[in-house]
Parts: C-alpha cells; structure tokens; sequence
C-alpha cells in the first residue's frame, strides 16, 4: 500500500468525491470573496465488469481517482468523499433534556431498532437541529450511523493511492449543503429531493436549510434499463436487449410521452418503451408518496412544496414531467450552480451543462465540508505517534506512584460515597418492586387482550401483482391487437364462516383488432385461452364486440372479462 500523505496548510481548494455505482464524479472549488467558485470537475465511468458488484475493484476504483484527480488545478487539496448503501443510516430522533456525555449512550439504547445494522460495530454521529418545540423541552437530533468496516473499505480506495481525505460525508448531508447554496431566497418551502442513483433513489426532505427525512427507496436509475433487458415481441420480431444496449435506448428516448409514435432503429415501437417503464416508473411514484405521507403524519408539515432531480438518473427525458404528474407536485432538475461562480470556459462545456445535476453531491461534498457529519476515524494521539512511544514506560510508572500516593487518602471518602449510593439503591430498588408488580399485572392484561383479539376474522385486503399482469397481457395480446383500456371491477364478497371473503376482482380490457369476424373471433378465443394459461386469470370470456370503422381497416371493438385467480393475490 502506498504511503499516505497529509499536506492541511497548503490546501488552496476542497474536492469533493462521490463514489457512485456506475460512476464516479468529481468537483473542486474554492472561496471566492463572499462566494464560491468552481475551479475544476469530472465524470468517469466504472467498467461494465465492475458495476452492481457488493464488494468494490479497490485498484481499478483507485486508477479511476487518481485520473479525476489529475483534472484539479491546485495540488494537495482538501479531498472529501460520501458514503451511502445498506450499510449506511439516518433517523432523526426526539430524547429528553440530557447533559452533553449522556446524550451518545442514550441514542445508542434508543436507536438500536431504528438501524438496520448493529451500533455497536458502527460510528454514530448526531447533530441538534435547533428546531424549538412547543410541546416539550425535548432535544430534537439528526442521527447517522454507518457500519465501521464499511467506512474503512471505502477508505481504502483512497488509501491505495496515497491519499488521506479530509472527511467523510453522507449524501443526504452532502445535498443539503449543495441545496443551501443553490437556493438562499426560497430556503423556506418544504423541498424533496429525489438523489436517483443506479442501484437506488434517496429521498431527502428539506425546510429551512435543515434536514428533516430521508430514506432510501427503490427503484433506482438501472431499473429502467432492466425492464428494457427483458424478452419482448414485436410482430414476427423477437427482442432480448443487452445492458448496453438498453441503456443506450434509454439515455436517447427517455420515458416517451404518448405523443411519441415513432419506432426506434432496431424497430421497437415507442409505445412498447413507455409501456415496459410505466411499471417503474408507477413504483417510483408510489413509494415516494408513500415516504411524503409518513413524513406529513410525523412532523406539522401539511404538504411538499415542490421535487428536486438530481443524480444520473435524473437526466432522464421526460422523467421530470411523469413524476410530477403522478405526484402532483412540481418536479424539476436540481442546479447545484446556481450561486457558484463558474468560468467562461467551463460555462460553454456541452459536457457540463449536460451533466451539471448529476454533480450534485460531489458540490456539496466540497462545500459543505463534512461539518455535519464527519466519518472519517479519529487520528492517532500524541502519545501514539513514534516519537514518544518510547517514553510511555516512564509515563505508565508516574502515574502508578501518582496513584499509589493518592489512593490512601481518597479511599475512605470512596467507602462513605459507596455506602450512601447503596442506600439510595436500597430505597430504588422497594419502589422497583412495586413497579414489577404492576408490570407484571399489566402483562397479563395484555395476554388477555390478545387472545380475544384473536377471536376476531383478519380484514387486511390483498391485492394482485399487478405489475406481473400488465407484463403478462403484453406477451398475449399480438401486435394486431391494439389495447385502448384496462379497466378494474372489484367488489367484496361477503365473509363466511367468521372469515373476511376474497375480493372479486375483473379486468374488462377493451381493444380493437384487426381482421374480419371470423378471424378475430378465433383471435380472441386463442388469447382468452392463452390467458386462462397464466397464473392471473380464470373463465375469460367476450362481454362485447362491434365492428369498428374508425381505423380505415377491416376491424373489431371487443371488450374481454378476465376474472383474477383467487390464489394471484399477495
């Protein structure tokens, strides 16, 4: 391993360092005045072969590093990175009014169940907000924790090439600083960000300049390639797109709008695009309005005022438009140079206008400087560095003497302490018992509450996998079939035997198909038998068919009913 090498005093700029799943950007700047100024940035792709890995190419990330690095215009500057994943955590949490040294020994207790990782292998960290209650005097923090050999394996990349960074930040933080610099006068409104990365999407939420949620939620940018990945049909035509080129379907066309009726070069109809997306796409939507609404019912807030993009997947087209359709509220692309200097040079760089929000994290990585939260391990003290281990003995037997000197005149004020605590225990402990007997009567209360709640039927309502069905409709129906609505009938059917009833659930499809009668009824029976095939469907059946004349061909409007299995619902 390389020698590690420091130089503070002679830093002159702060780059920030996002570690990305498919790639890794870079930004440095400087003060400037009263201001910030962007000195230089970069974006380089991870090899195909080292993306979604769990466990990092530590050489190969390292050489992608030290290239970034060589893009910096001043030497030795002030290097922070972010960490985020699995193993890597935020809660904010309410405890009452501590003395500063209990205040770590009680988040420990208190937010062990709310991590999904031990903190006892963790560093935790904690920031007060200041946001005042009027409801108690209880101490309102934001706690971030991530998991010690985590911390040091991402350390490593930059260990590997000499390099000791400044400090490690998380990127909900890291984006709070960016966010504050970008928006000064409007810092008041309650803002969403959605962090889209490859593998996942973090929601951070915003009021004030101060962080108050933030969660991680699927899908992430790499999804919506996926999708594109899978076995598809298009007329005689069979499609099983690679990564690459997904992807690159993808980064051209976006979510396509249903405008959009064109066919890209390969032949693949836009409409097959959106309509392979929309399952994601409806994902993103529903576990983010779903995060919002247990925000709301958390905090005094009522509403989010508007949605912020950042990240890769951000840039995609059209993006922007369907989220805030679907969440009915305004969605744009986050700047994160909106009050940042940039030169003349890097302003007129395509590469950087085209890419400024996927920059995002590394601005606020630079700026903000990790003084939020810092994970970066506590360095060695004085007495551990080589210069002085050698004069630990003669420290170690002073203070014996100091101890043994000192022991015989305060050991008779420790055994008059220790036996005034022992009373008090003494007296702790009769009101203790008290409080076990009453627990104890509670608890018995409880069984008995459970036991008759268990006499009463469960009414939790199931619903089908409807993503699964909407893919299985499109491997029946042929390209001659053009679908125009796919309407649920559902209704409850009555409870037997102290037992909630199933739901009764139909899709009516209705779409027109091209052909003359007698080629489009034997059509339809072959998709109604192809349906009865699936795991979804029972008794499908034709509810209504007409000639249909608006189409300039030989066709036929049809409506099928397609009860659901009763066994389909998860």
């Amino acid at each position: 391993m390389a020698k590690i090498f420091s130089f503070p005093n002679r830093s002159k700029s702060s780059v920030g360092i996002e570690l990305g799943g498919n790639s890794i950007k870079m930004v440095e700047t400087r003060k400037a005045g009263s201001g910030i100024e962007l000195l230089s940035y970069g974006i380089v792709d991870i090899p195909d072969d080292k993306k979604g890995k769990s466990e990092r190419d530590i050489p190969a990330i390292s050489a992608l590093v030290r290239k970034l690095l060589t893009l910096c215009k001043y030497p030795f500057p002030e290097l922070y990175f972010s960490i985020s994943g699995s193993s890597v955590g935020f809660q904010r949490l309410k405890l009452p009014p501590l003395p500063e040294k209990e205040i770590l020994p009680a988040i420990m207790w208190e937010a062990k169940k709310l991590f999904p990782f031990s903190l006892k292998e963790s560093r935790v960290l904690y920031k007060k907000t200041g946001i005042p209650s009027s409801d108690s005097d209880e101490i309102d923090l934001l706690v971030a924790a991530a998991l010690n050999r985590f911390v040091s394996g991402e350390l490593s990349v930059f260990q590997q090439i000499g390099i000791n960074p400044a400090g490690i930040d998380t990127v909900f933080s890291a984006i709070q600083h960016a966010f504050k610099n970008s928006f000064v006068n409007s810092i008041c409104q309650t803002t969403a960000f959605l962090d889209i990365e490859a593998q996942k999407t973090i929601l951070s939420i915003f009021k004030e300049g101060t962080l108050l949620f933030s969660r991680e939620i699927m899908p992430g940018g790499n999804d919506f390639t996926r999708v594109l990945m899978e076995p598809f049909s298009v007329g005689k035509k069979r499609f099983s797109l690679g990564f690459a080129e997904a992807e690159e379907i993808k980064t051209r066309y976006g979510i396509p709008m249903g405008k959009d009726q064109g066919k890209t070069p390969q032949g693949i109809p836009l409409s097959r695009i959106m309509f392979m997306m929309r399952p994601v796409l409806e994902k993103l939507i529903t576990e983010a309005l779903r995060s919002f609404d247990f925000f709301k019912a958390n905090t005094r807030e009522k509403s989010i005022d508007r949605v912020l993009l950042c990240s890769g997947g951000a840039g995609l087209k059209n993006l922007s438009e369907s989220l805030s359709s679907g969440l009915g509220i305004e969605v744009s692309i986050f700047n994160p140079f909106e009050n940042i200097k940039i030169s003349p040079e890097i302003q007129s760089d395509e590469n950087f206008l085209k890419n400024r929000h996927r920059l995002s994290v590394a601005v606020g990585l630079s700026t903000g400087k990790a003084t939020d939260f810092n994970f970066l391990p506590p360095q060695p003290g004085i007495l551990e560095t080589s210069s002085l281990r050698k004069w630990i003995p003669l420290f170690s037997f002073i203070l014996l003497v100091f101890t043994l000197f000192t022991f015989q005149s305060r050991l008779n004020r420790y055994v008059q302490s220790f036996q005034k605590e022992l009373e008090q225990r003494q007296t702790e402990l009769a009101s203790l018992n008290v409080s076990i007997d009453e627990l104890s009567s509670l608890t018995e209360k409880r069984i008995l509450l459970k036991k008759q709640l268990s006499k009463f039927p469960d009414f939790s309502i199931k619903q089908p996998p409807f993503p699964d069905i909407f893919v299985s409709l499109t491997r029946v129906f042929p390209d001659s079939v053009s679908l125009k609505s796919i309407i649920m009938e559902k209704r409850k059917t009555s409870a037997q035997d102290g037992l909630a009833g199933q739901p009764d659930i139909k899709l009516m499809i209705e779409g027109i198909a091209v052909g003359n009668d007698y080629e489009v009824f034997n059509l339809l029976a072959r998709v109604s038998r192809d349906l009865e095939k699936t795991p979804f469907f029972q008794n499908v059946m034709l509810d209504a068919s007409e000639r249909a004349s608006d189409s300039g061909q030989t066709s036929m409007r049809f409506i099928l009913k397609c009860p659901l299995k009763p066994d389909c619902f998860i």
